[in-house]
């Protein structure tokens, strides 16, 4: 008896469906899928306010512990200021017999940085004098961006916000575009850590 082969394959109405189902996925999960390094960059300044804010915490409560000195020991000895929240690693604790109760500088915006969040994974970080010269030169920002997680810089030099940090996260920096990046907020007069954007 001779077996006759029976010819296998799919029909031009079964590749038809195929095609539709991935047509309909790739619809759906594109734009989730657009969205994933969005949701990263979020994720991760998400988790530096929350490591800063901690830190910051902590910091204060070993302040405390410790009888309120001018520096805090457990922490690369950061100076802290009259109400125990760290203001950076100033060479003296006073200044021609004042005690030392603002941030002062960018310099020391980056080593509260630094100091207060954990070593392990910590991101990368550089200052910058000037708020103006860091987001007027697409040209700074650019070269900071590729070596940089964030930058600091002292907010204002006046007496009403001299103890406020920022902190840009570069990380979502994209060449020619300013608008949009996160920043991070630390106020050292009342330890509070916020997010915003620039």
């Amino acid at each position: 008896m001779k077996q006759v082969k029976k010819q296998q394959g799919f029909t031009i109405i079964e590749l038809v469906v195929v095609i539709l189902l991935l047509g309909i996925l790739t619809a759906t999960a594109l734009p989730r899928f657009m969205d994933v390094t969005d949701d990263a960059h979020t994720a991760v300044v998400d988790a530096v306010v929350g490591g800063f804010a901690t830190g910051t915490s902590i910091y204060r409560a070993q302040w405390f512990a410790d009888n309120q000195p001018n520096r805090v020991t457990e922490y690369n000895d950061l100076l802290a200021n009259t109400s125990g929240y760290p203001i950076g690693l100033k060479t003296g604790a006073t200044i021609n017999g004042t005690l030392l109760t603002t941030v002062g500088s960018s310099t020391n915006c980056r080593d509260i940085f630094q100091n207060v969040l954990q070593a392990g994974g910590q991101p990368t970080i550089t200052t910058q004098t000037t708020a103006a010269a860091l987001l007027t030169s697409v040209t700074v920002l650019t070269s900071i961006a590729d070596d940089y997680d964030f930058v600091a810089y002292l907010s204002s030099s006046n007496s009403t916000t001299k103890n406020t940090c920022s902190y840009i996260y570069t990380g979502q920096y994209t060449n020619n575009t300013l608008n949009d990046l996160p920043v991070i907020y630390y106020n050292a007069r009342t330890g509070a850590v916020t997010k915003g954007e620039i």
